[in-house]
C-alpha cells in the first residue's frame, strides 16, 4: 500500500501536475484536512486489526505492520501542519480576509441597490435581503 501511494505521487509529480498556489493559507489549511483524514483512515484500519495482529513473525525478527507506520506518520504530520497553522495564526488570518471579502460584497449591493433607487432600510426589501442571505447559507451547506 505505502509502496503504491509512494509510486502515484512520483508519477504525479514528475507529470508537471503540481497545482499553482495562489493562496498560501487556503493550501495549508486545505492540507491539514487532508492530513486529518488520512490519520483517521489509518486509524480506522488499525481499529479493525486485533491487538496480536499489529505485528508480524518471521526469520527472527519482529516487525511492525505498514498500518501502524502509516498511522504514526499520519499523527506526526497532523501535530506538524497544526503546529504551524497555530503559529501562523492561519485561522485568523482566513477569518479576517472572508470578513474583508463579505464586507466588499456588502459595499457593491449596497451601491448597486441605492443607484436602482431601493432603500435598503425599508422593511420590506430588508426582510427580502435576509430570507436571501439565509437561502445562500442553507445552499452552501
Amino acid at each position: 500500500m505505502e509502496r503504491e501511494v509512494l509510486s502515484t505521487a512520483a508519477r504525479l509529480a514528475g507529470a508537471g501536475k503540481a497545482p499553482t498556489i495562489d493562496n498560501a493559507l487556503e493550501a495549508l489549511a486545505k492540507l491539514a484536512g487532508e492530513i486529518l483524514s488520512v490519520k483517521d483512515l489509518f486509524r480506522e484500519r488499525l481499529a479493525d486489526l486485533d491487538g496480536n495482529s499489529w505485528r508480524y513473525s518471521g526469520q527472527g525478527a519482529e516487525q511492525l505492520r505498514a498500518e501502524v507506520a502509516l498511522y504514526e506518520r499520519a499523527m506526526d504530520r497532523s501535530v506538524s501542519v497544526l503546529g504551524t497553522i497555530s503559529r501562523l495564526k492561519i485561522d485568523e488570518r482566513l477569518a479576517r480576509i472572508q470578513e474583508e471579502q463579505g464586507q466588499a460584497v456588502v459595499t457593491v449591493l449596497s451601491r448597486v441597490a441605492a443607484r436602482m433607487g431601493l432603500d435598503l432600510d425599508d422593511p420590506v426589501i430588508r426582510a427580502m435581503v435576509l430570507e436571501e442571505i439565509e437561502r445562500a447559507e442553507r445552499e452552501a451547506r
